[in-house]
């Protein structure tokens, strides 16, 4: 079966991390619970991209669809729903955020390039959808930081789920 593909620009887990880091780094975020709708909302359109926006939708206008990054706009969308859900620090939908906040930064139209055909496998380093959502762990739970953590204490301090929580400590100890 042939289908359109997008694939990323080649990006390891560590080149993602070390992205995730220097954002914290550049911006003073030391704690372990990343301000991501404080980031989106004040930092991304003041000291990044000043012509970003947030845009905030109706579930009717996004009945099957949570956000969406779309970089060449410089906006990531929102439903309202997932919106107020990260106010009430409810970590799917901060891991949302964070995914699609991966797609804007990462994803942009240098960076991403559309298969007119797909018959096989493309590796995780170039799927976009992988790269994304390791940039949304990588930033919500700082590599190093959380070494000696359980994976509930990853959940409670860095505001993700212990599914998210049990992934970054497997991969905080490869050390990958």
């Amino acid at each position: 079966m042939s289908e359109n593909l997008l694939i990323a620009t080649p990006m390891s887990r560590a080149a993602i991390r070390e992205i995730t880091s220097s954002i914290r780094r550049r911006f003073g975020i030391m704690k372990l619970k990343f301000p991501l709708i404080e980031f989106v909302e004040f930092i991304l359109p003041l000291f990044i991209d000043r012509d970003f926006h947030l845009e905030i939708r109706t579930k009717n206008e996004m009945p099957h669809c949570y956000a969406q990054a779309i970089p060449e706009e410089h906006k990531i969308i929102l439903r309202e729903d997932v919106y107020y859900n990260i106010y009430r620090s409810e970590p799917r939908s901060i891991l949302t955020l964070a995914h699609e906040l991966g797609h804007y930064i990462l994803h942009t139209r240098e960076n991403i390039v559309v298969l007119n055909r797909y018959d096989g496998f493309i590796p995780p380093y170039q799927d976009p959808e992988w790269q994304a959502n390791t940039f949304a762990r990588e930033l919500l739970v700082p590599y190093g930081k959380v070494l000696n953590f359980t994976s509930g204490q990853v959940a409670f301090y860095c505001g993700v789920s212990n599914q998210v929580a049990e992934i970054q400590l497997k991969e905080n100890k490869k050390g990958s």
